[in-house]
């Protein structure tokens, strides 16, 4: 009788266990994402975009900063060299020049730094019309402190073509520091004149000078005729204003004479019956003209614009040869 090998059940269990094992270790492999179901898909972009979500809203947010001073606290600073406008001595803005007409440019500034103006300061041509100016003019050989006031000048000369022409002038330190007016300093002050061939009488003869508006206050004031100054008690000048006795008065020698209302030529001031008589001004005598000698010989004649009881404010030509 042949005899046959049977597995016993225990054994054969076992078998079944290792086979199987290596079955599933074949099956089990990772699987790419891209390959995965939509389930696994949209859960992980679910997952990624929850993630993203709170970043964001962890992140810090940049914003513009605004930095402002503090209350109370002061920005501007103290400087050594400024200036402060006060006024024009000579030569208001807008000033009618003849062609090739010499004269001088007066400001009173004040020193509105902390820093005394010495010798060694100059004034300066920063830009615009030269007007055949020097580029510097020594103004003090003195000392002018902070709070205290100067007159400074320059002689110019109009061009000779007609038009507007404006020059800007600042001031120079000791140490070489250009400065000017305002918070910064930085701002020129300047003259201006509009250069014209009106008022010029006989052309063979010439124009001095040729101004605009000149206004006298509520003060005595003296107006100069030969040099276009007019300030308060200006001892060299031609004419006063009293503002009390309402009179236009002759000083050094001058001579007055009112002419009427229509201009009058070179001649004619220079025939007219001149006096030292003194003239009364009231609202009648605008558009009136009036001729006169200046102290230096010279003829003229003004055209008053303008009264109001306190101000007297006329155009005036003085020619060159009496």
């Amino acid at each position: 009788m042949t005899s046959q090998r049977r597995l016993r059940p225990g054994w054969l269990a076992i078998v079944m266990l290792i086979l199987l094992s290596c079955n599933l270790g074949k099956n089990t492999a990772a699987t790419p994402i891209n390959e995965q179901g939509p389930l696994y898909t949209a859960a992980a972009l679910t997952v990624e975009a929850a993630y993203t979500q709170t970043a964001a809203q962890s992140a810090p947010i940049s914003t513009p900063t605004v930095t402002s001073a503090p209350e109370g606290t002061n920005q501007s600073k103290e400087r050594c060299n400024q200036i402060k406008f006060i006024s024009d001595v000579t030569i208001p803005d807008g000033t009618r020049m003849t062609p090739g007409n010499e004269f001088i440019k007066t400001w009173q500034l004040q020193n509105s730094g902390s820093c005394a103006w010495k010798s060694g300061y100059a004034l300066i041509f920063d830009h615009g019309d030269q007007m055949d100016g020097n580029q510097e003019v020594q103004f003090t050989s003195g000392e002018v402190r902070p709070g205290e006031s100067v007159e400074i000048s320059v002689r110019l000369t109009a061009p000779d073509d007609e038009g507007t022409y404006q020059g800007h002038w600042k001031l120079r330190s000791d140490t070489g520091e250009i400065f000017g007016l305002g918070d910064e300093a930085e701002t020129a002050f300047w003259v201006e004149i509009r250069v014209t061939t009106m008022g010029t009488g006989d052309p063979n003869e010439g124009v001095l000078l040729v101004s605009g508006s000149m206004e006298f206050g509520s003060v005595v004031a003296t107006g100069d005729f030969d040099e276009g100054i007019f300030a308060p008690e200006y001892e060299n000048g031609d004419i006063s204003l009293n503002p009390t006795s309402k009179k236009l008065e002759p000083k050094n020698g001058a001579l007055l004479y009112l002419w009427g209302a229509s201009p009058p030529t070179f001649s004619d001031c220079t025939q007219a019956a001149l006096s030292s008589s003194t003239i009364s001004v009231s609202t009648n005598l605008v558009g009136k003209y009036i001729c006169y000698r200046t102290n230096l010989g010279r003829p003229g004649m003004l055209y008053i614009t303008q009264y109001n009881g306190s101000t007297f404010v006329f155009d005036f030509v003085t020619w060159k040869k009496p």
